[in-house]
């Protein structure tokens, strides 16, 4: 909580950016996967939408997106010239 500015959601407009659709599944997806949160009570948790954001593509996996490879001739030069 950083930012003053900084939006803050609950539990079930978070779900959506973790690819979860119930609660109890999700509840348990963050304890495993370390999604950063406050608590702010005994039941009271709030979600950092910009740190789970984060969190999220920071974990991402997977090729470079089309629009950001190297051309074929630039691969060859950073592979020594070999095909």
């Amino acid at each position: 909580m950083g930012n003053s500015n900084e939006e803050l959601v609950n539990i079930e407009e978070i779900m959506p950016l973790l690819g979860q659709k119930k609660a109890v599944s999700a509840w348990d997806f963050i304890h495993r996967n370390g999604v950063p949160f406050y608590r702010l009570g005994p039941k009271k948790i709030l979600f950092s939408r910009d740190e789970v954001l984060a969190w999220r593509n920071a974990r991402r996996v997977g090729s470079v997106p089309l629009g950001n490879r190297a051309q074929p001739s630039v691969r060859l030069a950073l592979m020594g010239g070999r095909a």
